[in-house]
Order: structure tokens, then C-alpha cells, then sequence
């Protein structure tokens, strides 16, 4: 049997979207700082930063690295680099359903954009957002498109693809990992941490909505994916088929200042596992 784990519940959780390289800027707006320190729940607020402030200098780096970014048209970079000021959007919120927290500041980051022709980019997983883009109604908790707002990158390793979530740790949970996937299985895997993500979510949401005060939670350290609940967090309506896999999990709180994990354990059952859900 699975050990129980046990996982701390942030009390709030920050959420936060950038408009780059705006053409114009809204009247009223001025340098600030990007601190926690004034944020009121929801609120969302808008701070002008330069190329220079922290995160701006990482997320350009990677946006423009040919291995590892998300391959922007060089015209899109090109404009990125050479841009003055990024307009900040904070909100910030506790971990329970909804995430209003995540939704106010991708909304409000999106009207920006419109409104200064500037370039939406979420930086928890480094995605540019095309124009048109917004964030889709919150409508009920297994509902949720979890791969909308949490990115799964794969890196090559001489074991294997390593596969890690992006952008779970803004509604409060760990990121997700899995090691040594064989490559041919690499697109499927992503999906399943997916399921995984939304699997968790919903048990938190679940938990805070009856404990909201909750600074731990302790959970089984097996939790059971099915098809119905990858396809959900895809995007798409659940159909009445597909299967179930039960995933092992350790949690690796991580060194200060940097991510925690949970971590998949397969034991080299990578095939077993999409065998048993696809």
C-alpha cells in the first residue's frame, strides 16, 4: 500500500500575466514593484515594470531559447527584446474552487492586451497567448480544462523524457513529475499528468470547501486517473468509455525558494499505465 502524504495548503496563491511590448499605455499607470505586499484578495493589480526587473530577464531568456521556449516567429522576439516596459497584472486568492484568483488576472491581462496592443504572455508556462485568446467561464469543478491554465514540458535525459507540470502551484497543489518515460510515450504521459492535475485539484477543492481553514492535507499516496477525467481536463466533454490507471506518488518538497514536486512513481509501468486508461 501507498504511504499517506501529506501536503501543505498555501494560504494564498498568486497569480500573474504580462502584456509586452504594449504599443500605448493605459493613462494613470506607473513603475512599481512586484510584491505581494498591498495585494487585497481578487483585487487585481496593474504595475508597469521594466525589461530589467525580476521575472522579466528569465522569461525573456526562455522565450527565445531555440531548445526550450515555446519557438516564437523572430519578429515576435525581436519585438520583446527590444521593448521598454511590460505591464504586470497580480491577483492573488486562496486555493479553493473557483480560482477567481487566476481568472481575474487572465482576464484583465487580456482586455490590456486588446486595448494596448501589447503581447499577452503567461509566464507560470511561458505560453504567448494568441490574440482573441480569453480565459474560459468557471463553471463547475470537474468542468475545469486544466491544460488551459498547467503546461507539461518534457525534457530529454539520457533515462528518458522527464515530464513536469507548469503553472499548478498558482492554485496551490505541488507540480507534477514523471521520470524515464519512453519517448514514443512522451504525448501521452503529458496527458495523463493532465488527469492527474485535475484529479488533485478536485479533491482539494473538495477539502477546502468543507475545511477551508486547512494548512495540511493528508491523502492517500495512491490516487486513481480515469480516461473521463483526462478527457475533462483536455477540454473535452467526458465520454462514457476509457479506462483507469492507479498512480503512486512521493512528494519532494524541493529547497527553498524552489518548487516541490510530486513525483509519479512507475517503476518502469509507463506502458502499463496508458495500456490501462487508453
Amino acid at each position: 500500500m501507498a504511504d499517506t502524504l501529506v501536503v501543505p495548503v498555501p494560504e494564498k496563491v498568486l497569480a500573474s500575466f504580462v502584456i509586452a511590448a504594449p504599443r500605448r499605455l493605459p493613462s494613470g499607470l506607473l513603475p512599481g514593484a512586484l510584491t505581494q505586499r498591498d495585494l487585497i484578495d481578487l483585487e487585481p493589480r496593474v504595475v508597469l515594470v521594466g525589461s530589467d526587473v525580476e521575472p522579466m530577464p528569465e522569461l525573456l531568456e526562455h522565450l527565445g531559447c531555440a531548445d526550450c521556449g515555446p519557438h516564437c516567429p523572430p519578429e515576435l522576439l525581436d519585438r520583446l527584446r527590444e521593448a521598454d516596459g511590460f505591464i504586470v497584472v497580480l491577483s492573488m486568492y486562496g486555493c479553493g474552487w473557483p480560482p477567481l484568483h487566476v481568472w481575474t488576472a487572465a482576464s484583465t491581462a487580456q482586455a490590456l492586451a486588446i486595448a494596448t496592443g501589447g503581447i499577452l504572455i503567461d509566464p507560470s508556462t511561458l505560453e504567448v497567448r494568441p490574440a482573441g485568446w480569453e480565459p474560459l467561464p468557471l463553471q463547475a469543478p470537474w468542468d475545469f480544462a486544466v491544460a488551459d491554465w498547467v503546461k507539461v514540458i518534457c525534457s530529454s535525459e539520457p533515462e528518458g523524457i522527464w515530464a513536469s507540470t507548469s503553472g499548478l502551484a498558482r492554485f496551490g497543489l505541488p507540480e507534477l513529475q514523471v521520470k524515464e518515460v519512453p519517448e514514443a510515450l512522451a504525448r501521452p504521459w503529458c496527458d495523463v499528468l493532465h488527469g492527474l492535475a485535475l484529479v488533485l485539484l478536485c479533491d482539494q477543492w473538495a477539502a477546502l470547501g468543507e475545511r477551508p481553514e486547512l494548512a495540511f492535507r493528508e491523502f492517500p499516496g495512491a490516487v486513481t486517473v480515469t480516461a473521463a477525467a483526462v478527457e475533462s481536463a483536455l477540454g473535452f466533454e467526458p465520454s462514457s468509455g476509457g479506462g483507469s490507471a492507479e498512480l503512486v506518488l512521493a512528494y519532494d518538497p524541493g529547497p527553498p525558494g524552489e518548487d516541490s514536486f510530486l513525483t509519479v512513481l512507475t517503476e518502469g509501468s509507463h506502458q502499463a499505465v496508458i495500456d490501462a486508461l487508453f
